[in-house]
């Protein structure tokens, strides 16, 4: 009962709107979409005008040729950056061919683009997320730290490549083989970090309701904690079954 109450708080935070001053974070993932939108646009006339964090949008062809065949991890950020054009440029793509199809654009963007522009901008946060993470990584002057971490960036960017890999294989920038090679390289990471989890955990000083877990406690009572929640906490404990139970028990075969 209590993995379903997790489960079941873990759908609501991924899926719930979480609203800012900004807007809802649906509306944020579609004026981002706007904007690569237009990034895409200004490529090909003046490439100078892009903002350096968004530079990948200079190097579009050098991007849409690019192959993975043998995946290592020093591929990792170029296939991102491959996900994240490819993606906007096949989104861009669809909205030209539903305005020439007669829709006004206004119309296409409404009715006919919502989940190519989500995964577009979804696409880009994450890969946005993994290049701050490596640039982060740069300014630590601990050796051994910035293994461990590098180890981390990576099990981080395998795993973005792995839970959306249909663009890439649209596109044929990886085979199947490749995804093997990424799914092998997902668990080794995971024996190489396991020595450094508990301490990698720590280190982001979460809050214990945010593990989302009854074992991961900072006060150091981890079952303390699981047979409290499971006593009191579940709903099903406080149920009275004894009524139950005796009309069972004095159940007799009719035979």
């Amino acid at each position: 009962m209590v993995q379903i109450i997790l489960w079941r708080t873990c759908i609501y935070q991924e899926h719930s709107p979480n609203v800012t001053l900004e807007g809802e974070n649906q509306i944020m993932f579609l004026q981002l979409a706007r904007f690569l939108l237009k990034l895409l646009q200004t490529s090909q006339k003046h490439p100078e005008k892009i903002p350096e964090q968004f530079s990948l949008f200079k190097r579009i062809n050098e991007i849409l040729s690019f192959k993975c065949d043998q995946f290592q991890t020093s591929n990792i950020l170029s296939l991102l950056e491959s996900s994240v054009i490819h993606l906007i440029t096949q989104t861009g793509m669809k909205m030209m061919q539903e305005i020439q199809g007669g829709l006004n654009p206004k119309a296409v963007w409404d009715y006919k683009l919502g989940t190519s522009l989500w995964e577009s901008a979804n696409q880009f946060i994450e890969y946005y997320k993994f290049v701050c993470f490596q640039n982060t990584i740069l300014q630590v002057t601990h050796k051994q730290t910035q293994v461990v971490l590098t180890n981390l960036l990576n099990l981080f960017g395998v795993t973005i490549l792995l839970q959306n890999p249909i663009a890439l294989l649209e596109n044929e920038v990886v085979t199947q083989q490749t995804i093997k090679q990424m799914r092998d390289e997902y668990e080794n990471l995971l024996t190489v970090i396991k020595p450094e989890a508990l301490s990698l955990v720590e280190s982001f000083c979460l809050a214990d309701g945010g593990l989302r877990t009854t074992i991961g406690r900072a006060d150091g009572k981890p079952y303390d904690y699981t047979y409290d929640w499971a006593l009191n906490e579940n709903s099903i404990n406080k149920i009275d079954f004894s009524k139950a139970v005796n009309q069972l028990k004095n159940c007799r075969p009719k035979l």
